[in-house]
């Protein structure tokens, strides 16, 4: 005679449907498991044959790039230039006021020209043996002393109109015109925007690979192209936190769109021709 189990358990469910339920569930769970991913689940899991690639960023920085101080203490005459202005090299981009110094100038000259007619007359004196050797030697010295004052001063009026010591275009002032500028106080910022670098970072492992001369793509955010460029020169040393090593690169040619500042992505690899 065919016995069931009747006890009921406190959930409901009695022992021998408990397994007809744990039958169903493990088939239906094996048969969800035989079925392959759609296509859009495959692709947003990620695997070990399909690695992300890392984003490399670079930003354009000038070659030449300082701020002018100034180098005799003296007021602002004039800035001819005004910010984003170009210039070429050796132009006047601050004037200063130097009255003072060129007044003391002809002063040091009239003292010179003294020196000079004393130490004349002291060595016509020794020819008539009216003087002695040592005289017209001091009279000398005095001459070669007022005559390097006089350069020393002529040197600081140079300095009065700083000029550009190359082409490029004004960043920004520093200081204002008819303001008092101490000597070293920076009065006006400039750049060379003509000649650009491209700086980035890399893992320092690309260094077995990445050697002066490799070609890459820098593709600037800003104008939204892409410009050819190599690897000029790599850092001195690396970060052995981070473990990377900066890089700079040089554009392939010069491209009137860019500006410094400007920054983008690095397009590079192991395969790159040289």
């Amino acid at each position: 005679m065919q016995t069931f189990d009747t006890h009921m358990h406190p959930d409901g469910f009695t022992p021998a449907k408990k397994r007809r339920y744990g039958i169903a569930f493990a088939l239906w769970l094996g048969a969800a498991l035989a079925l392959p991913l759609s296509p859009s689940l495959a692709q947003q899991t990620p695997t070990l044959e399909q690695p992300t690639q890392q984003n490399i960023y670079g930003q354009l920085r000038a070659k030449n790039h300082t701020t002018l101080s100034a180098e005799v203490a003296a007021r602002i005459n004039k800035i001819p230039l005004r910010e984003g202005q170009s210039f070429k090299k050796g132009q006047a981009l601050v004037v200063m006021d130097c009255q003072l110094l060129k007044a003391q100038l002809a002063k040091l000259k009239t003292v010179l020209l003294a020196a000079e007619k004393k130490y004349t007359a002291e060595k016509r004196l020794l020819d008539l043996n009216s003087t002695g050797k040592l005289e017209v030697d001091l009279a000398e010295i005095e001459v070669m002393k007022n005559q390097a004052d006089v350069d020393a001063t002529q040197v600081k009026i140079s300095k009065c109109v700083l000029k550009a010591p190359y082409s490029g275009r004004v960043v920004a002032w520093k200081a204002r015109e008819y303001q008092f500028s101490q000597v070293g106080k920076g009065i006006i910022e400039i750049l060379d925007e003509k000649n650009l670098e491209i700086v980035f970072i890399v893992p320092s492992h690309q260094l077995a690979w990445l050697k002066p001369g490799h070609k890459f793509l820098f593709q600037v955010e800003e104008t939204t192209k892409t410009y050819p460029a190599s690897v000029a020169r790599i850092g001195a040393r690396v970060d052995p936190v981070s473990r990377s090593v900066t890089v700079i690169g040089a554009l392939t040619g010069r491209f009137s769109d860019l500006l410094p500042g400007m920054s983008g992505s690095i397009q590079i690899s192991k395969d790159t021709h040289q």
